[in-house]
């Protein structure tokens, strides 16, 4: 299907979508993250809009030079256009590379109740 995302995972009746992107970050903080740099595509942003709309979880989980950023589907409408400060601020985990926080991002990843 189009858009569809990259990785599907369930644990203990969870389901989860995730989407991965791997831009560089830009000199300038005012720079959109995904200018150029590995733009989430309109079908990949159609296909969160229809998930979130049914109540599915899914996220954009963005690995760039130096960090990890996961940011919830349901936010994804203008993240080509946002910069990396601005996406920061949106994302629900984050950790500096290299990771020490894997069980940090599984426990935001398969949290019973709201998801965004």
């Amino acid at each position: 299907m189009a858009g569809m995302p990259d990785i599907n995972m369930c644990s203990h009746g969870v389901e989860v979508w995730i989407e991965m992107k791997s831009p560089r970050e830009p000199r300038r903080s005012t720079t959109p993250l995904f200018g150029s740099n590995h733009p989430v595509s309109q079908d990949q942003l159609n296909w969160f809009l229809r998930h979130t709309r049914a109540g599915g979880r899914g996220y954009l989980l963005i690995s760039t030079n130096a960090q990890w950023l996961l940011v919830p589907g349901a936010c994804l409408e203008a993240i080509n256009t946002l910069s990396l400060e601005a996406i920061v601020a949106i994302a629900v985990w984050r950790s500096r590379k290299p990771v020490h926080e894997w069980a940090g991002l599984r426990a935001q990843l398969f949290q019973k109740g709201p998801h965004v």
